[in-house]
């Protein structure tokens, strides 16, 4: 399967889903604007499928300049997955029962490279929710499984995705191929198959619990005088160079502890978000996140 003369088919590219958003990132990084330095291509054909009609076209006016180069679809998934050399599921997980068990698609998967961006569903279970002649992963034409889940942030080529380290290993060409699809959107991070729910929920919704602490310095700043825009441009490069001090190596209670003076602005800030009880809170918040992907196993 190595080389470009591929076709990846996505399955599941509606409003907000993560499949599209992929899409868009390895189409940006390997097409980019006039000027920009490009990747080398991965694939021939890109395929995409979504459940709608009024899906399918506002995923092509969001393709905008790369239309041209993706074949949308509504509906057909079965002869998306036949045509595709790569299969990226990207579909909501209660779909997966029955996108798996329509005719024809576990037969249309066979030898070929499935990426599983469904959240907190294992390679095992979906395994078990093909047809019991096709769910084994030996023989001549085995499919071949794979769990990776990144984050809408794949748009911008700024995602991190968490990719299950598989057992038994992928053969080295399309384990290969997966790096260069999700290093293509991002940073790739391995993780065991025990971790990779609480890695989903931290690499996911994590995202949008910051978002609640941003809205909060943002609404803070226009209560106190600030235009929200403004505002906006402050918190977003403190939290570029933020980042940048943690990828330094700076842990991020030294930097609370150098930042802090005596008497100063900040160290009121951190004793008010102490007394709130902020950090047990976000903690707490992202072990139910972890423990609601057990709860509905």
């Amino acid at each position: 399967m190595p080389g470009s003369n591929l076709t990846i088919g996505f399955v599941g590219c509606g409003t907000g889903a993560m499949g599209s958003a992929v899409l868009i990132g390895l189409l940006n990084a390997i097409y980019p604007e006039d000027g920009a330095t490009r990747v080398p291509e991965l694939f021939r054909r890109y395929l995409a499928c979504t459940a709608t009609e009024a899906e399918a076209s506002a995923l092509r006016k969001k393709l905008d300049r790369h239309q041209t180069r993706v074949e949308v679809t509504f509906g057909d998934v079965g002869k998306v997955i036949e045509q595709a050399d790569v299969v990226v599921l990207g579909v909501k997980p209660y779909m997966a029962s029955q996108l798996l068990s329509t005719g024809g698609v576990a037969e249309a998967l066979r030898g070929k490279l499935a990426i599983s961006m469904l959240a907190g569903v294992s390679i095992d279970t979906l395994r078990g929710r093909l047809p019991h002649s096709a769910a084994g992963s030996t023989g001549a034409d085995p499919i071949y499984w794979t769990r990776a889940v990144p984050n809408l942030a794949a748009s911008f080529g700024q995602s991190i995705t968490v990719v299950q380290v598989t057992e038994p290993s992928l053969p080295a060409d399309l384990a290969n191929l997966q790096d260069r699809i999700f290093s293509y959107v991002g940073t790739v991070k391995y993780l065991a198959e025990n971790l990779m729910d609480l890695g989903t929920v931290l690499n996911t919704a994590g995202m949008t619990m910051v978002s609640v602490a941003l809205e909060g310095l943002l609404d803070g700043s226009v209560a106190s005088g600030m235009r929200r825009n403004d505002a906006m441009d402050v918190v977003l490069q403190g939290i570029r160079g933020f980042a940048s001090i943690l990828e330094n190596g700076t842990h991020p209670a030294t930097m609370r502890e150098n930042a802090a003076s005596p008497r100063g602005c900040t160290i009121q800030t951190l004793i008010g978000l102490e007394q709130a009880g902020v950090r047990g809170t976000y903690a707490t918040a992202l072990v139910k996140g972890a423990e609601h992907f057990r709860q509905a196993k």
